[in-house]
């Protein structure tokens, strides 16, 4: 792998875990760096790389080890879970909730939507409704993504199927 390469990777893992922290300005009030200096790290065009430092604080936050796991994936190691047996699926387990959540959320933003509007008003009442389910929406769109960097800084998934029973019960 070249050193841009190597780059992009630990930048791209940077964005992830600054968008898991809630952004630039919360990721430079957790690290203690300021909103400039975090904004480099953020920035795809900037060769600035985030000290340890605040990769362990932005990690210890956000509960996820992304930067950790892509320096791992640069010398060809990965992270693993202490009772890796016991993980089993569950990262793609995990990720398949966040999406079927998403999904469910989605339908209940769009039936309160559809709905206020059905009589062609809108009222306050209506509208508030339409709040909270977007917001809900928000959140479950927020886990998704993280889900999602989770992933990406894991190099991935692969979700291994077998055949369950087998033979010509139809």
């Amino acid at each position: 792998m070249q050193d841009a390469e190597r780059l992009y990777c630990l930048k791209s893992a940077q964005r992830d875990l600054i968008a898991l922290a809630r952004g630039i300005q919360a990721a430079a009030e957790i690290s203690g760096y300021s909103k400039s200096e975090v904004g480099r790290w953020h920035n795809r065009s900037d060769p600035t790389l985030m000290p340890l430092a605040a990769v362990m604080r932005l990690e210890a936050e956000t509960g996820q080890p992304i930067m950790t796991a892509a320096l791992a994936a640069l010398v060809g190691r990965e992270l693993t879970l202490a009772d890796e047996a016991a993980a089993g699926g569950a990262a793609i387990r995990s990720l398949f909730s966040a999406r079927a959540a998403l999904a469910e959320k989605e339908a209940n933003f769009t039936r309160a939507y559809t709905g206020a509007w059905s009589d062609l008003s809108f009222t306050p009442a209506e509208i508030n409704q339409c709040r909270d389910e977007l917001s809900d929406l928000i959140r479950s769109a927020q886990t998704m993504q993280n889900e999602l960097a989770v992933a990406a800084a894991g190099g991935g998934m692969r979700a291994e199927l077998s055949v369950v029973g087998g033979g010509n019960d139809h």
